[in-house]
Protein backbone atom coordinates (compact mmCIF):
# COMPACT_ATOMS: atom_id res chain seq x y z
CA UNK A 1 0.00 0.00 0.00
CA UNK A 2 1.35 3.42 -0.93
CA UNK A 3 0.48 5.56 2.06
CA UNK A 4 1.72 8.70 0.29
CA UNK A 5 -1.01 8.37 -2.34
CA UNK A 6 -3.71 8.35 0.34
CA UNK A 7 -2.45 11.58 1.92
CA UNK A 8 -0.95 13.38 -1.11
CA UNK A 9 -3.61 16.12 -1.00
CA UNK A 10 -3.45 16.52 2.77
CA UNK A 11 -3.54 20.23 3.67
CA UNK A 12 -1.36 19.72 6.77
CA UNK A 13 1.78 18.70 4.89
CA UNK A 14 5.02 19.60 6.62
CA UNK A 15 8.48 20.08 5.14
CA UNK A 16 11.85 18.79 6.30
CA UNK A 17 15.39 19.68 5.24
CA UNK A 18 18.42 17.51 4.60
CA UNK A 19 20.25 16.86 7.87
CA UNK A 20 17.20 17.51 10.04
CA UNK A 21 16.46 15.02 12.82
CA UNK A 22 12.71 14.36 12.81
CA UNK A 23 12.66 11.95 15.75
CA UNK A 24 15.36 11.40 18.35
CA UNK A 25 16.05 8.03 19.92
CA UNK A 26 14.60 7.86 23.44
CA UNK A 27 12.26 10.84 23.03
CA UNK A 28 8.52 10.66 23.44
CA UNK A 29 6.59 10.48 20.18
CA UNK A 30 2.86 9.97 19.75
CA UNK A 31 2.59 10.47 15.99
CA UNK A 32 2.99 8.34 12.93
CA UNK A 33 4.78 10.02 10.02
CA UNK A 34 3.99 9.27 6.37
CA UNK A 35 6.68 10.34 3.90
CA UNK A 36 5.26 12.17 0.87
CA UNK A 37 8.65 12.93 -0.67
CA UNK A 38 12.32 12.75 0.25
CA UNK A 39 14.73 10.23 1.69
CA UNK A 40 15.42 9.51 5.34
CA UNK A 41 17.58 7.18 7.40
CA UNK A 42 16.89 5.26 10.60
CA UNK A 43 19.78 5.24 13.07
CA UNK A 44 19.94 3.22 16.27
CA UNK A 45 22.79 4.04 18.60
CA UNK A 46 24.19 6.25 15.85
CA UNK A 47 24.38 3.34 13.37
CA UNK A 48 22.36 3.39 10.14
CA UNK A 49 19.91 0.47 10.16
CA UNK A 50 17.35 1.34 7.45
CA UNK A 51 16.45 3.76 4.68
CA UNK A 52 13.03 5.34 4.19
CA UNK A 53 11.48 6.90 1.09
CA UNK A 54 8.21 8.20 -0.33
CA UNK A 55 5.26 6.12 0.85
CA UNK A 56 7.10 4.71 3.87
CA UNK A 57 6.10 5.48 7.41
CA UNK A 58 7.78 5.72 10.77
CA UNK A 59 6.81 6.46 14.36
CA UNK A 60 3.93 3.99 14.19
CA UNK A 61 5.26 1.88 17.05
CA UNK A 62 5.47 4.84 19.44
CA UNK A 63 2.03 6.01 18.35
CA UNK A 64 0.61 2.60 19.17
CA UNK A 65 2.43 1.69 22.39
CA UNK A 66 3.35 5.19 23.69
CA UNK A 67 6.96 4.10 24.36
CA UNK A 68 9.87 6.40 23.46
CA UNK A 69 11.31 6.30 19.95
CA UNK A 70 13.67 3.39 19.35
CA UNK A 71 15.90 5.29 16.93
CA UNK A 72 16.73 8.59 15.25
CA UNK A 73 15.06 9.51 11.96
CA UNK A 74 17.40 11.73 9.93
CA UNK A 75 16.55 13.45 6.64
CA UNK A 76 18.99 12.70 3.83
CA UNK A 77 17.24 15.13 1.47
CA UNK A 78 14.56 17.79 1.55
CA UNK A 79 11.01 16.47 1.53
CA UNK A 80 7.51 16.50 2.95
CA UNK A 81 5.48 14.38 5.35
CA UNK A 82 2.14 14.27 7.11
CA UNK A 83 1.60 13.13 10.67
CA UNK A 84 -1.24 11.19 12.21
CA UNK A 85 -1.92 11.15 15.91
CA UNK A 86 -4.11 8.42 17.39
CA UNK A 87 -7.33 10.32 16.66
CA UNK A 88 -6.44 10.91 13.00
CA UNK A 89 -5.22 7.32 12.66
CA UNK A 90 -8.58 6.00 13.87
CA UNK A 91 -10.46 8.35 11.53
CA UNK A 92 -8.35 7.21 8.55
CA UNK A 93 -8.98 3.59 9.55
CA UNK A 94 -12.73 4.14 9.60
CA UNK A 95 -12.66 5.83 6.19
CA UNK A 96 -10.44 3.17 4.63
CA UNK A 97 -10.26 -0.23 6.39
CA UNK A 98 -7.46 -1.27 4.01
CA UNK A 99 -5.37 1.50 5.58
CA UNK A 100 -5.34 -0.41 8.88
CA UNK A 101 -4.37 -3.64 7.13
CA UNK A 102 -1.55 -1.77 5.39
CA UNK A 103 -0.24 -0.51 8.73
CA UNK A 104 -0.40 -4.02 10.17
CA UNK A 105 1.60 -5.30 7.20
CA UNK A 106 4.29 -2.66 7.78
CA UNK A 107 4.55 -3.48 11.49
CA UNK A 108 4.63 -7.21 10.72
CA UNK A 109 7.38 -6.75 8.11
CA UNK A 110 9.47 -4.79 10.61
CA UNK A 111 8.98 -7.49 13.24
CA UNK A 112 9.97 -10.23 10.79
CA UNK A 113 13.08 -8.28 9.76
CA UNK A 114 14.03 -7.86 13.40
CA UNK A 115 13.50 -11.57 14.06
CA UNK A 116 15.59 -12.44 11.00
CA UNK A 117 18.38 -10.19 12.27
CA UNK A 118 18.27 -11.86 15.68
CA UNK A 119 18.44 -15.35 14.19
CA UNK A 120 21.58 -14.42 12.22
CA UNK A 121 23.50 -13.45 15.36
Amino acid sequence: MNFASIFKNEPTRQSFSAGEILIREGEENEKMFIILSGDLEVRVGGKSVASLKEGDLFGELSMIDKDPASGDIVALSDGEFVTLDERRFLAASQQNPFFTMGILRVVTAKLRAMNQGCSEV
